[in-house]
């Protein structure tokens, strides 16, 4: 059995990416991959960056803040970043001197034949590596349960360098890490058919991040006071805001 790791898209990835590439055609689009690194690689999020370049749709050039913009995102959803991503329109191939310049970090390459039609290249440590795109349940349900949809589409990044955030991501950047962590899976909770208000219980929500019911309730307090949430019955409830 062949020890070289295989890069994992789940669903959503792939789906966000062919979408990008559409959407942005024939400009080069870029950005970071977002999972974990055990035996393979596995990506479940993704941070596009703006392409600077004076010749976009034939080379991408990373925003010199993208990198740090990038981080702030991994922070807050909790998830590492794994390797970069860029996009060649056209259907232009992936050259060795291309491996090269990427070295020994993990990079993806969409090759963008046309709306809808893409695929994928990626090489680690200097050598081309297999790329392959997750259908399963239990991957999609992983995604959702990780939260990438956590409002940080509503950071911007201004001329002068600095960070603006709407309200809701203003206030979760203000938030400690356990604090996010609770809020974030009372986010992304499934509903509960057997309640009518369909609240999330500090029970419920204990379960979900593996703690106990009066840790949670700890955690949440900050969230309730920064108007994120409200307790009503033993549940929470998320107060959707915008900026």
């Amino acid at each position: 059995m062949s020890s070289t790791p295989t890069l994992l898209l789940s669903p959503s990835v792939n789906a966000r990416l062919s979408r990008l590439c559409d959407a942005q055609y024939p400009h080069e689009i870029g950005g970071f991959l977002l999972g974990t690194m055990d035996i393979n690689y596995s990506a479940f999020d993704i941070f596009p960056v703006i392409n600077t370049s004076q010749n976009s749709t034939r080379e991408f050039q990373e925003h010199p803040w993208g990198k740090l913009w990038a981080q702030l995102y991994s922070k807050m959803a909790g998830v590492p970043t794994i390797g970069r991503y860029h996009s060649h329109p056209n259907g232009t191939i992936v050259s060795e001197g291309d491996v090269r310049a990427c070295g020994r970090e993990l990079h993806l390459w969409i090759i963008h034949h046309g709306l809808g039609k893409h695929t994928y290249v990626a090489a680690l440590n200097l050598r081309h590596i297999e790329v392959a795109v997750q259908t399963t349940q239990m991957e999609t349900k992983r995604v959702m349960l990780m939260g990438d949809k956590l409002h940080l589409g509503d950071v911007y990044l201004t001329k002068s360098g600095n960070l603006e955030a709407a309200q809701l991501a203003d206030h979760l950047l203000r938030l400690d890490e356990k604090s996010r962590r609770a809020y974030m899976a009372a986010l992304t909770a499934p509903p509960n058919p057997r309640r009518v208000d369909n609240l999330v219980t500090y029970a419920e929500l204990a379960v979900m991040i593996s703690s106990t019911p009066s840790t949670v309730r700890e955690w949440m307090k900050p969230c309730i006071k920064q108007g994120l949430v409200i307790g009503l019955h033993g549940g929470i409830r998320a107060v959707h805001t915008t900026g």
